[in-house]
């Protein structure tokens, strides 16, 4: 009888997972549902495929889309799909029309004509007036992450770990730092090498020779002096060197072996490089999960993370001067108190300055802290960035001065649990270049708020015991736009708001979840949308209150 009551209760609970109760309430049955576990896992083939990677042609005109058909192979890539922005003319891409199309990912110019992307570790510029693409590189290097200086003139990218630029009308690619990989010479940046997260300065010493005990160095001085072909063989390497210090003014930047570069990014002025510096955690075991089913028919081994108590990897930002080589590692300038164990009063030396509980005093260390890429004001002139502690309890946005590689923090929030929620990694620039907006979890809700770089506290925008999910800027740089949870914990909507805060206008009207893509020309809304009942589809409204979509 129990073992009938509990197959009972977890049918009900089941039921009651799959059909929501408001599903009983708000949408009639009227085809019988046969709750079996086959019907229940059939996934793609019960609900279908929702459509993915919405974007609009610069035009307004199209909606690009990737989908596939519930009754298609489930390993089977998701195909490319355009309509037009009235719903007509639904069509799917054939591979060699799909790279005629807008690019999924890039650069979009200023002037909003050409989008610049890598694909398949090559350049592309895609120019929207002809609809067509231009390939920009064609080499067995692969080359990454493009984008435009701020005269839009010329594009810089990653190749092997070190940054080029290249005119876009005629002109020579040149090469922007000289970062080599580990080995004989390698300088290590104080703080890694040592273990600690402090700043300094790093020198690279590429070529010449290295300094010996002094019991060598003595016998390379007589070496020299005693025989003729010695010493013409030193003239000839001093020489030679001192052209090439000549010829190249900027000095290297060795990364010591265990470390690597993990992106380039130019500032606008060009007169720096912005490096992350990436070290996985020495000794560090990964876990093991067995894969049991494999075209060998054998047990494999997949590798997954490690353990959480070994040492976990982590990253620093370098400033490279793109002059000289010069390289700094950023100060962030955060602390860390590490409170020694309590001592017995007999072991206590006299100048330790035992606390009154009897403990050594508090000794100060860096701090582990992950910096994440600077976001730079449209004229350039200003850059801020987020950090994040490596135990996730402490948020800060900083301003980023390149010339000194120092930060000053605008912003902070702890909490005791864990920093998180919806949009805790949005941060950007109003257009006036004057205020920076970033979401955050201070009050218990994600809410959006805005700060003034001079000073002066954060201004929420928002306030609630709701959240708020996304923010963008409009198109034409007069409004955000953002999508919230304030109608209800298990909806989205999309909404605009003033810059300054005030009121927002609620813009789509379908209960249920709604993800906005919005045309360029913002008269057009491409969404997702879904129900408890309904699976993800893709709609077209227009982008005004209460409108139909």
């Amino acid at each position: 009888m129990q073992l009938l009551t509990r197959r009972f209760l977890s049918a009900v609970c089941l039921f009651g997972l799959v059909f929501p109760p408001q599903l009983w309430a708000q949408q009639p049955i009227t085809k019988k549902f046969e709750l079996t576990v086959d019907n229940i896992m059939r996934g793609p083939e019960l609900v279908g495929y929702a459509p993915m990677g919405l974007r609009w042609s610069p035009d307004s005109q199209r909606v690009y889309f990737r989908w596939k058909q519930a009754n298609e192979p489930r390993l089977k890539e998701f195909d490319w799909y355009v309509v037009g922005r009235d719903g007509n003319g639904l069509k799917k891409l054939s591979e060699d029309e799909a790279k005629l199309a807008v690019p999924p990912a890039g650069e979009l110019s200023k002037d909003k004509t050409k989008t610049l992307f890598a694909e398949d570790g090559d350049i592309f510029l895609f120019d929207h007036l002809r609809n067509e693409r231009q390939q920009l590189t064609k080499t067995t290097d692969g080359e990454s992450n493009p984008h435009f200086t701020l005269d839009q003139k010329r594009i810089y990218f990653t190749r092997q770990n070190n940054l080029y630029v290249m005119p876009l009308e005629g002109g020579t690619l040149t090469q922007i730092t000289d970062i080599r990989s580990g080995g004989p010479g390698s300088v290590a940046p104080p703080a890694l090498a040592s273990g600690g997260l402090g700043g300094g300065a790093v020198r690279g010493g590429a070529g010449g020779q290295q300094k010996g005990t002094d019991s060598q160095e003595f016998i390379k001085k007589e070496e020299r002096e005693l025989l003729e072909a010695v010493r013409e063989r030193a003239q000839q390497r001093e020489e030679q060197e001192a052209k090439r210090k000549k010829r190249e003014t900027r000095k290297p930047f060795n990364v010591p072996q265990g470390q690597a570069i993990s992106s380039l990014m130019w500032t606008p002025d060009e007169k720096y490089v912005i490096a992350t510096v990436f070290e996985s955690g020495t000794g560090t075991k990964s876990t093991i999960v067995p894969n049991y089913i494999t075209e060998s028919a054998y047990t494999e081994d997949l590798p997954a993370r490690n353990k959480v108590g070994d040492n976990q990897s982590r990253s620093r930002m370098a400033v490279i001067n793109a002059e000289t080589g010069d390289v700094k590692f950023v100060d962030h300038g955060l602390k860390a108190e590490t409170k020694a164990q309590s001592l017995p009063s007999p072991a206590v030396p006299p100048d330790a300055s035992p606390q009154r509980d009897g403990s050594a005093p508090a000794k100060q260390t860096e701090r582990q802290v992950q910096l994440f890429a600077p976001v730079w004001s449209a004229d350039g002139k200003h850059a801020v960035m987020q950090a994040r502690a490596a135990d996730n309890k402490d948020r800060w946005i900083m301003q980023l001065d390149p010339t000194t590689a120092t930060t000053k923090v605008l912003f902070s929030e702890h909490d005791d649990a864990w920093i998180g929620g919806p949009g805790s990694f949005t941060l950007g620039w109003l257009p006036d270049g004057k205020r920076i907006y970033f979401v955050s979890e201070q009050s218990g809700f994600a809410h959006l708020y805005t700060k003034e770089l001079d000073g002066g506290e954060p201004k929420p925008l928002t306030s609630g015991k709701w959240e708020v999910a996304g923010v963008e800027i409009a198109p034409d740089k007069t409004k955000f736009y953002l999508t919230t949870g304030e109608v209800s914990s298990s909806e989205r909507h999309y909404y605009a708001l003033p810059f300054d805060g005030g009121a927002r206008t609620k813009l789509t009207s379908m209960s249920g979840n709604n993800q906005v893509e919005l045309s360029p020309d913002e008269s057009t809304q491409a969404l997702i949308y879904s129900y408890s009942n309904k699976p993800p589809e893709l709609y077209l409204a227009t982008n005004k209150a209460g409108a139909e979509a």
